[in-house]
């Protein structure tokens, strides 16, 4: 035993030093990658703090960006408001240049009156001179003037009758003309009244075609604003829901990040596996195609832990294609130092026939090799050689009758991953690692997080601002208002001309219906002037030929040829001049009128107007242009700023790589020591295990003889004593639960005899063992122990015999008296239980009790205020409604039956009822519900969105009594019904938002919602319904 116990502290002592050395070399190591960690941890916080600069750099932009869409919506309708400033001045200096030349042109028509008029003076007097000079006498001497008169009155005297004749003849034909002429003249005013309306109707024809082009101009502008602002909501929607995402999946790939840097703490053998793994790939890119579960996709995932399990130590084999690079795996994993991993070639490994009769299998079981789906056909036989005809099931139960009742034994796993083997036995239970193996099916590679960090990040700095967005769709939203009230406008106006355009029309086709109708009577003016004519024609022959006779004596003296014609000649150009005459000065008159009328028009104050607000809208477009440039300035030089940070956030995410992947490489350096350090502690600990059992297993024997009294021999010839032997077991005892372990190499007890031993090791190495005998072999080693183990069988079994258990009595007092303990904490357990019990039945009585009061009392409430909102002149008792419970013992066990049924409507379920019927019957179950226990008001928001105008009525007229306390008739029936019913003077009050005019007329006072134009905003507006009567009563 002393010998063991040295040989094992001298190797200890060996390895302690080489476990020393290895971690020095490690701690060196330590300090390196410490030194790392901490510039990692520096290039972190830089990118954390150059990230912080861009959202604040963002939060400025967005600030910045409101003002400037303003700007821009600003000058975007300053710049439409001087398009059509420009037009309009346009129009107006059109029409004062017409009414310019219309004014020359009128002063050059009076020019040319003055000019007919002279003229028609100079005219007149050359014709009286060539009239005298053509008669050879002078015609106005007195002699020939009275000889004139004379044979005039002779001619008078004979022609008295006959000018008496034609005197009257030519009186009616002047009241002719004079009717014709007033004819003529209303049939010409009615034509020129008929071409005016006619010329308006056009016009206002024309102007609502352009209000309607107008109207049609706006709409699509409307229209195109709208799709303007759905695509901004849309995009602010997707942006929001964009970014939303985006910050998730950040948060989420930052989490990951943070528990694999824990998992590759925690997880290093596995980490080492999926490097080499890696690497091998990127040797043979053909020839190692990866771990099974990397090979396919489960079709259904609910079938992970089942596939897992059925797989069982092939999931984690890596599949190559044949012996030869499974060889060359194997080495580079030597080299490497990795730990082992298993390779399975698919060329040459041995894959079982699937059995195609278990693909007909009734009930939930599948093959396993069916359930996998793999990336390449080839990879199917990799899943065939690690299922074979594994079967998969949902239940446990079905499980096990396939793998071993149907004659025919199988290897099935259940859903939750219980395994069936072929042999008999059963494998399941807890899952934890079967679980955290079956993720490995969709779990992605930990190195593509960071790569996704950075991708997330873009996309998330790429999105849209949402301060940005939402001031654009404010302007737009100001801007449809605008183009809602120029389409309203404008149709009002396309509306009104067409109206007045009809009206015109079908004045104009009175006057002209009128024209028709006298027509007719001016041809029959003009037949009888023409008649009248003829006859006074007869009368002037007559009394010519008279005159002819009479005065051809005179005429012949003189030379003239006739009198009559002379005189006749002389007065049609009288009377043609003074036609003239008069003529022009009509037209003169009409020419001036027309003129004062031009002359009078101010069209330069809207025409200069015009130009002012035109000089201001430029003036404004320009300082609203120079704000947009200047903001637009800003914003550029924000994106500057926030490119360049975005440019840092690159750099230091680069070193931060840079920095990881120095780390991952010194760490991958430096595990082989870690490794080295944990073998030699092992080893050590082991060696100190050995040499502690050894010289544990001397004081037990030490400890035992001294019990027994056997003295043991030292050397010198004494013996140890009984009191000396326990005390070296205990303090053999003390010192190896006191004694520090030395693995880290640390200053500490010494591992030697005497240190480590105390007295216990004084004692053992005082022992003599010369008296032992020695066997010369194993064979009589064991001969002499069988004999020793036998005599001390022997001798306790004789003492096993004679020593009672004297102890018997005690531990029964105890056993009793814990049982009394035990039975009181009992009954006090059941008192308590039976309390509890009782106190929940109480509850129990109680809620059922309130339930039945609340139930009983809704439930004789429903049917009276159904009646009432449904009773009509044709319908005097009204409809039927009623509660039932689906379980009387136990209400709260089940439901609550609601049944209504209208007038006239058989029964039917609720869901069957039309949309009106159904508010109705709800708007009684509400009302039913405060009457048991009234709140203080109601909100009603568009209750009558389904409820047709009569159905309207009447709910407003239930609401109106109930608010007036009009309801006593339904207290009076309750009453007398013998139900107890709260409905006072004033039931309730309410507020109802409705857009129907039957409620209006039932209210008691208005509130109105409006949006304020000028103040962007909304506006209230009350109106007071108290101070007029009482609205009647809605006829049903």
């Amino acid at each position: 035993m002393k010998t063991d116990r040295d040989a094992a502290l001298k190797e200890s002592k060996q390895l302690q030093d080489a476990a020393a050395k290895v971690l020095r070399d490690h701690e060196t190591f330590e300090e390196q990658v410490e030194g790392l960690k901490r510039k990692q941890a520096g290039c972190a916080k830089e990118r954390m703090l150059q990230e912080k600069k861009v959202k604040k750099l963002q939060g400025e932009k967005d600030k910045k960006s409101p003002p400037m869409v303003r700007a821009k919506e600003e000058s975007m309708r300053l710049t439409k408001r001087i398009r059509t400033g420009e037009k309009e001045l346009s129009e107006l200096e059109g029409k004062a240049e017409v009414v310019r030349q219309r004014v020359e042109s009128l002063n050059r028509e009076l020019k040319g009156i003055d000019k007919a008029r002279k003229k028609l003076e100079a005219d007149a007097r050359s014709y009286y001179q060539q009239h005298t000079r053509r008669a050879g006498a002078n015609l106005n001497s007195r002699e020939v003037q009275e000889e004139y008169a004379q044979i005039k009155l002779q001619v008078a005297e004979k022609t008295a009758k006959l000018a008496s004749e034609r005197d009257t003849l030519s009186t009616r034909k002047k009241a002719s003309e004079d009717a014709l002429q007033q004819a003529e003249a209303g049939l010409e005013a009615l034509r020129s009244r008929s071409q005016s309306l006619r010329a308006q109707a056009a016009e206002a024809r024309e102007r609502a075609s352009a209000a309607t082009q107008a109207a049609a101009a706006a709409r699509r502008d409307h229209k195109a604003r709208t799709s303007e602002r759905a695509k901004i909501e849309d995009q602010l929607r997707k942006s929001s829901s964009e970014r939303e995402f985006v910050t998730k999946k950040l948060e989420e790939v930052e989490a990951r990040l943070q528990d694999a840097r824990s998992d590759r703490k925690a997880a290093g053998r596995e980490k080492k596996h999926k490097e080499a793994l890696d690497a091998l790939k990127r040797m043979y890119p053909s020839s190692v195609y990866g771990r099974l579960h990397e090979l396919g996709d489960v079709m259904q995932r609910q079938y992970h832990l089942a596939l897992t399990v059925a797989m069982g130590r092939d999931q984690d084999s890596v599949f190559v294609d044949n012996e030869r690079t499974a060889r060359d795996a194997i080495t580079y994993l030597k080299d490497q130092k990795v730990p082992s991993m298993t390779f399975v070639p698919l060329a040459t490994c041995k894959v079982k026939m699937i059995n195609e009769r278990l693909r007909s299998l009734r009930g939930t079981a599948r093959l396993a090799v069916d359930m996998v789906q793999p990336i390449r056909p080839e990879m199917a036989r990799a899943f065939q050689y690690a299922f074979g005809n594994t079967l998969v099931c949902d239940g446990v139960e079905e499980a096990q009758d396939l793998a071993f009742n149907r004659g025919e034994r199988h290897k099935v796993v259940s859903k939750d991953g219980t395994l069936f083997n072929k042999a008999g036995y059963i494998t399941g239970g807890s899952a934890g690692n079967l679980e955290e193996r079956a993720r490995r099916w969709d779990e992605k590679v930990v190195d593509d997080l960071k790569a996704q960090r950075e991708e997330l990040a873009s996309r998330l700095r790429a999105l849209a601002s949402p301060g940005e967005l939402r001031e654009r769709m404010a302007a737009i939203t100001s801007e449809l208002l605008e183009l809602d009230a120029r389409a309203a406008y404008n149709d009002a106006e396309s509306q009104h001309t067409s109206g007045h355009a009809d009206k015109m029309d079908a004045q104009a086709q009175e006057v002209e219906a009128e024209i028709s109708s006298k027509e007719p009577q001016v041809e029959q003016l003009r037949e009888a002037v023409q008649h009248l004519e003829e006859q006074m024609q007869v009368f002037n022959d007559r009394v010519n030929d008279i005159a002819d006779r009479l005065f051809k004596p005179f005429s012949e003296r003189l030379g003239l040829s006739s009198i009559r014609e002379y005189e006749e000649q002389h007065q049609e150009f009288e009377a043609r001049t003074e036609a003239e005459k008069a003529r022009l000065t009509a037209q003169e008159t009409k020419i001036k009128n027309q003129l004062g009328y031009e002359q009078g028009r101010d069209l330069q104050t809207p025409l200069q107007k015009r130009r002012d607000d035109l000089d201001r809208d430029k003036a404004r477009l320009e300082q609203v242009q120079q704000e947009v440039a200047a903001a637009q300035q800003a914003l550029e030089e924000t994106d500057r700023k926030i490119k360049e940070v975005q440019e840092a956030v690159r750099a230091a995410s680069i070193e931060q790589d840079k920095v990881d992947a120095d780390l991952k490489d010194l760490r991958k350096r430096h595990g082989s020591l870690a490794t080295e350090a944990a073998k030699y502690a092992r080893q050590k600990a082991a060696a100190e295990g050995a040499a502690a059992a050894a010289e544990q297993k001397a004081k037990d024997l030490i400890a035992s003889a001294a019990l027994d009294q056997l003295p043991v021999p030292r050397v010198g010839g004494s013996t140890i004593l009984s009191d000396e032997g326990a005390a070296a077991a205990g303090a053999g005892e003390e010192g190896e639960g006191a004694e520090p372990m030395d693995v880290d190499g640390e200053a500490g007890p010494s591992t030697g005899p005497s240190s480590r031993g105390g007295a216990g090791s004084a004692t053992l190495y005082s022992i003599d063992f010369s008296g032992l005998k020695v066997p010369k072999s194993a064979k009589d080693r064991e001969a002499t122990l069988r004999e020793l183990q036998e005599a001390i069988d022997a001798a306790a079994a004789d003492l096993e015999g004679r020593s009672p258990n004297l102890r018997a009595v005690e531990q029964y007092d105890t056993v009793k008296e814990k049982e009394k303990e035990m039975n009181a904490v009992l009954e006090e357990a059941k008192r308590e239980a039976h309390s509890a019990q009782a106190g929940f039945n109480t509850t129990r009585d109680a809620r059922t009790q309130a339930f039945l009061d609340a139930f009983n009392h809704i439930s004789n409430e429903i049917d009276v205020i159904y009646k009432e909102l449904t009773r009509s002149s044709m319908h005097p008792l009204g409809g039927n409604a009623y509660l039932s419970l689906e379980d009387q013992d136990e209400p709260y066990q089940a439901g609550i039956k609601y049944t209504a049924m209208p007038p006239t409507k058989r029964f039917r379920d609720m869901e069957q009822l039309s949309g009106g019927e159904k508010t109705v019957a709800a708007l009684a179950l509400l009302f039913a519900i405060h009457s048991y226990r009234p709140s203080p008001f109601f909100v009603l928001d568009e209750v009558d969105a389904a409820l047709d105008a009569t159905n309207v009525a009447r709910v407003a007229h239930y609401i109106r009594d109930k608010t007036r306390g009009l309801g006593n008739n339904d207290n009076n029936e309750a009453e007398q019904r013998g139900v107890e019913t709260d409905r006072g003077p004033s039931s309730f009050q309410s507020i109802v938002i409705s857009l129907k005019d039957i409620f209006y007329e039932k209210a008691d006072a208005l509130v109105g919602v409006a949006r304020d134009v000028d103040g962007a905003c909304s506006r209230t507006f009350t109106f007071d319904l108290s101070a007029f009567g009482e609205p009647q009563p809605a006829e049903d």
